[in-house]
């Protein structure tokens, strides 16, 4: 194992003779610090690396000075500075050295099966979940139990399973196999919150803690959240616990699940690659006061390659050339906005193609668009949304817009809605040019 000098440790420094019998006491009472190497101070004395705590134990005998004793062992306590300590080895190199030895043991190994040796994974409880594509060959069939049993006193857990692309069902069910061990639920703890779930049941992402954490920052105190797509509650479980929510209604993705109408202040889409074909539940769930919407959905970073969808009244349809539910290329898109008029703060006209490409309008940095029927209103702040990408600002722009015309259609008697865009947050890069994004939609009716 490798070693690497110049660090501060607390030594127990005792006598060459009684150095053995010394550490293995202090190991058997969890005192020993592993993570230095004991040093050889002069001809007669060894310091043996201690943990700061020690002095507190009960086997622990203070003498006098700074003499101590464990039995009839006596030894001091020192702080020394140039101490030697252990580099250890990281996990996935554990695991690989392992793997090699057993397959070599075999006369199995060979270089190709390198590649299929994983480098990450993921760990819940005692449970390592590896990539399906990793021990694909059929050689890897040859060493059977072996190479769980040898992966598992590798990485110090009881349990392996194997995750492929999740299942084509409509209803993204994870696709893991328990390989080794008994029992596929585990136990997770998040921003102080625990999770349990079947990980060959239910899907978790731990890729979406950062949204997660910034829905249980907000403040929802006497407000009522649909969560829709719940799942296990790693979005519910925030807005109750933390945002202190006065009630949510966890909604289950299946056909016989219900979702309430007219009840929300808040409504969380949190489903990916895309959550439009509830969008029109999620309206219908807000009050009728309004509230806010957050919409999950994979965002292209290729503007040629993105896909944006709009879903629009039969008026609407018309003018933008543009079927509901059909697929439009970004530029198509963007050529579209380009034609609606942006009203400024001041009522003011101007093109959206000019506030694209304007200077002194990009210099101001709009804050949020705000959609009234068919006119789009960009307003401006000190504190500006970061929109950082085009492809972000023209998928929230269509957002904005689609809603606002749902909005109309599902909320029959008020004839039309107002729907701002609030916030724009980048949650995690989901694919190469694909980015798993929220978008946070403020919706109010405006009685004209």
């Amino acid at each position: 194992m490798p070693y690497r000098s110049n660090m501060e440790c607390l030594l127990a420094i005792t006598n060459i003779r009684s150095c053995q019998t010394l550490r293995n006491q202090l190991k058997q009472l969890e005192l020993y610090d592993e993570n230095y190497k004991c040093t050889k101070l002069n001809s007669k004395q060894i310091g043996i690396p201690v943990k700061d705590f020690i002095v507190k134990h009960s086997s622990i005998i203070y003498m006098n000075k700074s003499l101590y004793s464990i039995g009839d062992i006596t030894f001091s306590l020192e702080k020394r500075s140039n101490i030697t300590t252990k580099i250890k080895p990281a996990p996935g190199e554990i695991l690989k050295k392992s793997i090699v030895e057993l397959l070599t043991e075999k006369n199995l190994w060979d270089n190709f099966l390198n590649d299929e040796i994983p480098k990450s994974w993921e760990k819940y409880d005692d449970l390592i979940v590896f990539d399906g594509k990793c021990f694909s060959h059929p050689l890897w069939e040859q060493l059977g139990d072996s190479l769980w049993k040898t992966i598992s006193s590798s990485l110090k857990v009881n349990r392996v399973a194997l995750k492929n692309r999740i299942q084509t069902d409509g209803f993204r069910t994870p696709n893991v196999t328990l390989v080794w061990g008994v029992s596929a639920w585990v136990n997770y703890v998040d921003n102080e919150i625990k999770y349990g779930w079947d990980v060959e049941r239910n899907m978790f992402s731990a890729g979406n803690a950062p949204e997660r954490h910034r829905l249980g920052s907000l403040d929802c105190r006497d407000e009522v959240v649909v969560d829709l797509f719940a799942g296990i509650g790693y979005f519910t479980l925030p807005f109750l616990v933390h945002a202190k929510a006065e009630m949510v209604h966890a909604c289950e993705w299946n056909p016989n699940a219900v979702c309430p109408a007219n009840i929300a202040d808040r409504v969380n889409l949190g489903l990916i690659p895309t959550s439009r074909n509830s969008w029109p539940i999620a309206c219908a769930a807000l009050k009728s006061s309004g509230g806010t919407l957050h919409i999950h959905e994979n965002v292209s970073e290729l503007l040629h390659m993105s896909v944006v969808f709009c879903e629009l009244q039969d008026r609407t349809r018309e003018r933008f050339d543009c079927e509901g539910g059909s697929e439009n290329t970004c530029l198509e898109c963007l050529s579209i906005i380009e034609t609606l008029p942006v009203y400024i703060n001041d009522d003011s006209k101007v093109l959206t193609k000019e506030f694209f490409s304007d200077p002194s309008l990009v210099h101001k940095q709009c804050d949020s668009f705000t959609m009234v029927r068919d006119r789009l209103f960009a307003q401006f702040s000190e504190e500006p949304i970061s929109w950082k990408k085009l492809e972000w600002k023209v998928w929230a722009l269509h957002v904005c817009h689609s809603v606002s015309a749902i909005l109309q259609e599902v909320r029959e008697g008020q004839m039309s809605w107002k729907v701002s865009v609030l916030n724009i947050h980048h949650v995690k890069s989901y694919a190469p040019h694909v980015n798993h994004m929220v978008l946070d939609l403020h919706c109010s009716p405006v009685h004209m």
